[in-house]
């Protein structure tokens, strides 16, 4: 591979490395979202309905005592 090449081809790689950082940067700063799922592109996912916690009596905690 003639040495004009690979020249060529890390300022074309590296050209689209920096074009996509400023890109990123660009719509980062602008508020859009970058193309992934985030905390500001996508819709919070509905609540699953928990059921109710319930609570002993404290007569009920202790040990019971043998008879």
């Amino acid at each position: 591979m003639p040495l004009w090449t690979q020249h060529l081809l890390v300022i074309v790689l590296i050209t689209a490395c920096v074009v996509l950082l400023v890109r990123h940067a660009y719509r980062f700063f602008h508020g859009r979202s970058t193309g992934t799922c985030c905390s500001t592109g996508c819709m919070p996912k509905q609540e699953q309905a928990q059921p109710k916690e319930q609570f002993l009596p404290r007569e009920l905690l202790g040990r019971r005592s043998p008879k």
